[in-house]
């Protein structure tokens, strides 16, 4: 009989011999995870960014750590096309691969962090902006194409169980109106969202703050982004939004130039879309005007107020109806005058304009079946001015107008 020595000799090393057979891949794959993945990585990046974006694209550093599926890309640059400057850059992109990848044959990204990401877009003029060559056909010069079934390509199946965007900031030029508009210090997160089947009745709760042009604004809220109902509620809050860097967007060709004026504004967005497939848009909450003062040229001061604040009951897209529960108008002053020719100066602030008949509903531009309407169940001015120049030159005077007497 071989003895107890010898066998636990015999043992010990067919264990050593495993053990080894077992360590060379495992470092091996370590080897290859830190030494060969990073360079071949950054040059395939590198070059596939280049080809989809067009322009040339650099990276300072690619790390990647095989023990935790973890990929860190630093010193993204993408320089902008046919200028000097960037058009992308980002500081630092780190994300980890989850190890349920494997069993679901799809990504499954346990956390994705970026830092000190830049977007720099120009609008040149006539449509055209600087990132044109990326843009698609619009919708109207192509349709969606359906698969098989009749429905429209889904997007493929992943989940992400944390995404965080710090320190962003989106610059977009508008050259013709020779306005720069900053999105800065923003920040974006998302617990978690999927596209799989058996997740996307889960709520994705994304939370957005940032300062717009030097005014803060917050987003937070819930959707089911991958769901057929697109369930959505979302509450957005503005503060001291500054008008005057907006007025040149008014969708009227007007003389009016606004002098000064702040928003503030506390709206919730709900939006679902039904069995039928038609979306039910819902908008509600509160907002305040704040020191308007609109001129009109060679006339001086037309309208201004002080504070005028609306609560919005209820805005339904299918139901066309605008429900306002209140509006209020304080200390407003309006400036009136009647031309030789009989015509009011207000009509000549709106030309095109004309004075629709009186009704309930407001018809829908292009539209002869659809009409919008409009409800104010409350609209109050306290101590108003209108300047009129003849015969009297000014007058005060209050308005208090519910449309619903109180029991």
């Amino acid at each position: 009989m071989p003895s107890l020595i010898n066998i636990k000799a015999h043992t010990s090393t067919r264990f050593r011999r495993i053990f080894l057979w077992l360590s060379i891949p495992f470092l091996a794959y370590l080897l290859i995870g830190f030494l060969i993945v990073p360079p071949v990585a950054k040059n395939i990046i590198k070059a596939e960014l280049s080809v989809a974006l067009k322009r040339p694209a650099n990276i300072r550093k690619v790390a990647f750590n095989p023990l935790r599926l973890g990929l860190v890309l630093t010193g993204l640059k993408v320089d902008k096309l046919g200028e000097d400057g960037e058009f992308l850059s980002v500081g630092s992109l780190d994300f980890s691969l989850g190890i349920s990848s494997i069993w679901k044959l799809a990504p499954v990204i346990s956390y994705l962090r970026v830092d000190n990401f830049k977007l720099d877009v120009s609008f040149l003029g006539d449509g055209v902006y600087s990132i044109s060559d990326l843009l698609g056909p619009s919708a109207g010069e192509q349709a969606v194409q359906p698969d098989d079934n009749g429905k429209a390509d889904r997007i493929f199946p992943f989940a992400l169980y944390g995404f965080e965007m710090t320190n962003a900031t989106i610059v977009f030029d508008d050259r013709p109106h020779n306005r720069k508009h900053v999105i800065s210090d923003l920040t974006l997160r998302v617990p978690f969202t999927s596209s799989f089947p058996d997740m996307q009745q889960e709520f994705t709760q994304p939370k957005f703050t940032a300062v717009v042009n030097g005014d803060p604004v917050e987003l937070k809220g819930r959707t089911l982004p991958f769901h057929d109902t697109l369930k959505t509620e979302f509450e957005i809050k503005a503060s001291d939004v500054d008008l005057d860097k907006y007025w040149a967007y008014v969708p009227i060709k007007t003389p009016l130039k606004l002098v000064k004026g702040k928003f503030n504004s506390s709206i919730s967005l709900f939006f679902e879309r039904s069995d039928s497939k038609s979306l039910d848009l819902f908008i509600g909450g509160t907002g305040t005007l704040t020191g308007l003062e609109l001129i009109a040229p060679g006339e001086g001061t037309v309208l201004s107020l002080q504070e005028s604040a609306f609560e919005l009951d209820r805005f339904s897209l299918g139901d066309n109806e605008v429900i306002i529960k209140s509006v209020l108008m304080d200390k407003p002053f309006f400036y009136v005058t009647r031309y030789k020719d009989n015509s009011i100066n207000w009509a000549r602030y709106f030309p095109g304009s004309g004075v629709a008949e009186a009704g309930p509903a407001i018809k829908a531009a292009g539209s002869d079946d659809i009409s919008l309407l409009l409800n104010i169940h409350d609209f109050e001015i306290r101590s108003g001015t209108i300047k009129w120049p003849y015969p009297v030159d000014s007058r005060r005077f209050s308005l208090n107008w519910p449309s619903r007497q109180p029991a």
